[in-house]
C-alpha cells in the first residue's frame, strides 16, 4: 500500500506549536510519517499534505465537523479514523486556534487508559 508523502512545512507548524505546549511525548513513524503519541496512542500528526489530524473524541469531532470550518472527518486510505479530526489549514495556520486543538487532542488521548505493547 502506498502512502502519500507527509508535508514538511505542514508537519514543521506541527512540531512548532507542540514544543511551545510542554507536552510530554513520544515521537514515532507511522505509515513513514513522524506522529506525536501520549500513552501508547497517536494523538498528533500530518498525513500527505492535507492538513492535521488530532484524536478528540468522537463527540468533539462530530460537534467539530458540524460547526467549525475548516475541520473535517480524518480518511486515511478511504476509511475515516475513529476519534480522528482533520484540521485544515483555515485552522491549523492560526498558533492560538492550533494550540487550543493541540490541548484538546492531548487531554482526551491522555485520559484514555496505558495503551498495552503488543
Amino acid at each position: 500500500m502506498t502512502f502519500p508523502k507527509q508535508s514538511e512545512q505542514i508537519f514543521s507548524i506541527l512540531e512548532d506549536a507542540i514544543e511551545e505546549s510542554g507536552f510530554e511525548y513520544d515521537l514515532r513513524k507511522m505509515f513513514g510519517h513522524k506522529t506525536f503519541f501520549v500513552n501508547g496512542y497517536m494523538f498528533a500528526g500530518v498525513f500527505g499534505g492535507t492538513g492535521i489530524h488530532l484524536r478528540v473524541g468522537q463527540t468533539i469531532r462530530d460537534d467539530a465537523v458540524e460547526r467549525v470550518t475548516g475541520a473535517a472527518y480524518f480518511e486515511a486510505n478511504g476509511r475515516v479514523m475513529k476519534d480522528h479530526l482533520l484540521l485544515t489549514e483555515q485552522i491549523f495556520t492560526d498558533r492560538e486556534i492550533l494550540s487550543d486543538w493541540l490541548q484538546k487532542a492531548y487531554s482526551y488521548t491522555s485520559s484514555l487508559p496505558p495503551k498495552q505493547k503488543k
